[in-house]
């Protein structure tokens, strides 16, 4: 019989790779996670700015949109002091468009690939013109303000 008391070097190697494995799974998994949930609150705030901007409109039907004038109309204004977020008007068509631009976004290919899977049902655009084609892979995110 054999008592020995501990685990070999065999084993415990054996056991190290088998968690390093595991680990790198995480870690790939959770990237992916990540970047979902940054496109994810880049349509929640294009949907509020939005949102700001068509209750600017109701008040001020005259009034000049930019960002400044829609900050009374958004809880949490303090996002909109960086420089990302822009409203835009097309003046050929006169629709105002409001923009988020991915310029500072660490995982940027892959939050554009997120934002192009979800294109279609939250309204994004490539451009600022009033075709009915979706955002697929620009730097700059557009939605229609009104």
């Amino acid at each position: 019989m054999n008592n020995r008391k501990g685990f070999s070097l065999v084993e415990l190697l054996i056991v190290i790779v088998i968690m390093g494995i595991l680990g790198a799974g995480v870690m790939l998994s959770s990237s992916g996670a990540v970047a979902s949930a940054r496109a994810l609150t880049i349509i929640n705030d294009l949907r509020s700015l939005k949102e700001a901007a068509l209750l600017f409109y109701l008040d001020n039907p005259d009034g000049e949109l930019n960002i400044e004038n829609i900050k009374t109309y958004i809880d949490n204004s303090d996002k909109l002091t960086s420089t990302v977020y822009d409203i835009q008007q097309n003046t050929t068509t006169n629709i105002y468009f409001i923009s988020y631009n991915l310029a500072s976004e660490p995982n940027k290919s892959e939050i554009i690939s997120r934002l192009a899977s979800r294109a279609k049902s939250a309204g994004l655009l490539n451009d600022m013109s009033d075709s009915p084609a979706t955002y697929s892979s620009s730097q700059t995110v557009y939605v229609k303000a009104y």
